[in-house]
């Protein structure tokens, strides 16, 4: 995802923007207890909310994390960084405000909106941008491949790999 890909930040909150790292927590069992063990890691956060959503004031907001590359191995880094992975947007580092990194769609955590209001952006998607977000998140849910489709009532086609590129290496 190039430097087009993202925006400068403006006041409002929206779909796409970049918030500096919260805590996302998840339950998972325990070697040494049967009872569950609540882990918590502060990672970047980019909100998965539609704008629209943001401008109606739902109290509660949707972000996904923003997980550093190099967490994953080489192969799954190769595979990310061209969008085969159905459940990871490929983020490219940006500026020096954002390493190298992707969206994992498979992780969603529900925030407070005035939590929200008051945490810090560091980036924001432009519209191309979360043109890729929509079309890598629709693919994660449908397992839809990429392909040049035609509307039936007007005959109008779009290509959803132009927006968002996928290698086949």
């Amino acid at each position: 995802m190039p430097e087009h890909f993202f925006e400068p930040i403006i006041e409002k909150l929206r779909q796409g923007d970049v918030f500096a790292p919260l805590p996302f927590s998840f339950l998972g069992d325990s070697a040494e207890s049967p009872v569950a063990k609540l882990t918590t890691q502060r990672y970047s956060a980019i909100l998965l909310n539609q704008s629209c959503d943001v401008d109606k004031q739902y109290p509660k907001l949707v972000v996904l994390p923003v997980l550093p590359l190099g967490l994953r191995n080489s192969r799954d880094q190769k595979l990310i960084k061209t969008n085969r992975i159905f459940s990871a947007l490929y983020l490219s580092a940006y500026r020096d405000v954002l390493p190298e990194s992707f969206v994992s769609f498979q992780e969603p955590m529900t925030v407070e909106r005035s939590l929200l209001e008051l945490a810090p952006r560091v980036a924001s998607l432009s519209e191309e941008g979360r043109r890729a977000l929509y079309v890598q998140y629709a693919r994660w849910l449908t397992r839809w491949t990429l392909a040049e489709i035609s509307c039936p009532d007007c005959g109008t086609s779009f290509n959803p790999a132009k927006t968002l590129p996928v290698e086949n290496t």
